[in-house]
C-alpha cells in the first residue's frame, strides 16, 4: 500500500509540474510582454490612434478636485477611470483642457488569463481522471467478484496489474477467498466423513453387538474391536488436520540434524512392516526444520509409501545451493494420476486403506516451510515418488 501511495503522490506532483510548465509556455507565446511607457508617450500615441475621441474643454467646466487641478496647471497629464473601466486623459493647454477618452484598454479587457486558469484546472482534472478511472474500474471488478463469491462460494482469482491502486486489496481478498474455500471444503468433508466413513463402521459394530446377544463369539468381538479402532483412527486423522488447519502459531525453522529423527521413525515403522525402508541421508546433514512438524511430515510420507510398496521404500535428502530436496519413493504401482492427491480426503484408489488426509497434511506443512510438494515416478524403483523442496532462507526462518 505504501508503494501505491508513493506512486500516486509522484504522479500528482509530476503532473502538476508538467502542466504548469506547459501553460507557462503557452502564456508566453500568446500574451505579449508588458512594456512600461510614460503617460506623455501613451497620450501622444492615443491621440494618433484615437483622434476621434479627442475633445477640448474650458478649465472652468472640468469638475476635478483641487489637487488634480493643481497638477494640471503644473503641466502633468492626469488619468482617470470611470465605473466601466474606461480611461480618460486630461492635459492643460493655454487655459484649455485637452480630454482624450474614453479609451478601452484592450489588454485589460482580454480574458487570456482566465482562459489559462481554466485550462489549468481542466487539465489537472483530466490527469486525475486518467489515474483514478482505471482504479475505479478495478474496484468495480473486485466488488463484482466478491458479490459473486458471496452467492456461489466459488472464487475466481482476480488478476490485477501490480501498478493498480486496488492491487493490494485484490491480493489480500484472493488469499482470504482461497482460505474460505478450503474451510468450506473441510466442512463438506467433515459431513461426508460423519455421513459415510464413521457411519459404516458404526453400523457394523451395531450388527456385531446384536449378534452377541444370541451367540457370543470371539470373531464378533474382534470385529467390534477392529471397527472401533477404525473409528478412532479416522477421528484422530481428522482432528490432526483440523488442528493444523487452524493452528495460528508461527513455525520457526532452525538448522538441526535430521538424520536422527528420520532413523528413529524408520526403526519404529520397520518393526511393524515387512517392507524394507532404506535411508539415503547424510548422518551429519543439517536442515532448517521444526521438530514436531518435520516428524509429522516424514511419518505421513513414509506411511503413505508403505501402503503402496511391494518390497522397498527409499528416503532421500540432499542440499544443493541452499535448496533442500527430500523425496520418498516406493516400488509400487505408482500414481495413476497426480492431480488432487494433496487435497483433504482425496484417494486415487477409494478401495485402499486410509482416508486421504496424509498428503494434504504434508502440503500444509510444506507451505509453512516456504516450500512445495510434487508427485513423480521413481526412476530407480519404478513406483511413486513424493518430492518436498524448501529453501534454507524461507520466510519462516
Amino acid at each position: 500500500m505504501n508503494k501505491q501511495f508513493l506512486r500516486l503522490t509522484t504522479y500528482v506532483v509530476a503532473s502538476l509540474v508538467i502542466l504548469a510548465i506547459s501553460l507557462e509556455i503557452i502564456w508566453e507565446e500568446f500574451v505579449p510582454q508588458e512594456t512600461i511607457i510614460s503617460a506623455d508617450d501613451f497620450y501622444q500615441s492615443a491621440i494618433e490612434e484615437n483622434g476621434q475621441i479627442f475633445s477640448i474643454q474650458p478649465l472652468s467646466t472640468i469638475m476635478l478636485p483641487e489637487d488634480l487641478i493643481q497638477q494640471l496647471k503644473s503641466g502633468e497629464i492626469i488619468r482617470l477611470d470611470d465605473n466601466e473601466d474606461h480611461s480618460y486623459y486630461y492635459k492643460l493647454h493655454q487655459q484649455k483642457v485637452l480630454v482624450l477618452g474614453p479609451i478601452i484598454d484592450l489588454e485589460d479587457a482580454s480574458n487570456i488569463d482566465d482562459i489559462i486558469s481554466l485550462a489549468f484546472y481542466i487539465g489537472f482534472a483530466g490527469l486525475l481522471l486518467l489515474w483514478f478511472r482505471p482504479a475505479f474500474m478495478d474496484l468495480r471488478k473486485l466488488s463484482a467478484h466478491v458479490k459473486s463469491f458471496s452467492k456461489t462460494a466459488k472464487w475466481q482469482t482476480l488478476d490485477l496489474k501490480p501498478t493498480s491502486i486496488a492491487f493490494p486489496a485484490a491480493h489480500t481478498i484472493n488469499k482470504m477467498a482461497e482460505r474460505i474455500e478450503q474451510l468450506i471444503d473441510l466442512q463438506k468433508n467433515l459431513s461426508r466423513m460423519v455421513g459415510h466413513e464413521i457411519r459404516t463402521p458404526l453400523a457394523r459394530t451395531g450388527f456385531s453387538i446384536a449378534s452377541l446377544k444370541y451367540e457370543p463369539t470371539m470373531e464378533e468381538i474382534l470385529s467390534i474391536e477392529e471397527d472401533l479402532q477404525e473409528i478412532e483412527d479416522l477421528t484422530e486423522e481428522f482432528l490432526q488436520i483440523t488442528k493444523l488447519e487452524f493452528d495460528s502459531k508461527d513455525i520457526v525453522l532452525t538448522k538441526q540434524n535430521v538424520y536422527a529423527p528420520i532413523e528413529e521413525l524408520v526403526n519404529k515403522l520397520q518393526r511393524a512392516s515387512r517392507i524394507n525402508i532404506r535411508v539415503d541421508v547424510d548422518r551429519n546433514l543439517l536442515a532448517p526444520v521444526e521438530s514436531k512438524t518435520f516428524k509429522r511430515l516424514m511419518q505421513n510420507l513414509v506411511t503413505n509409501a508403505l501402503k503402496h510398496a511391494k518390497d522397498e521404500v527409499v528416503i532421500h535428502l540432499t542440499e544443493t545451493q541452499g535448496i533442500y530436496t527430500l523425496w520418498v519413493s516406493d516400488d509400487g504401482k505408482g500414481f495413476e494420476k497426480a492431480v488432487g492427491l494433496d487435497k483433504p480426503y482425496f484417494q486415487a484408489n477409494p478401495k485402499s486403506d486410509g482416508y486421504g488426509l496424509g498428503l494434504s497434511i504434508v502440503k500444509l506443512i510444506a507451505s509453512w516451510y516456504g516450500g512445495k510438494i510434487t508427485f513423480d515416478k521413481s526412476s530407480s524403483l519404478s513406483g511413486a515418488k513424493v518430492i518436498f523442496i524448501w529453501p534454507v532462507d524461507s520466510d519462516n526462518n
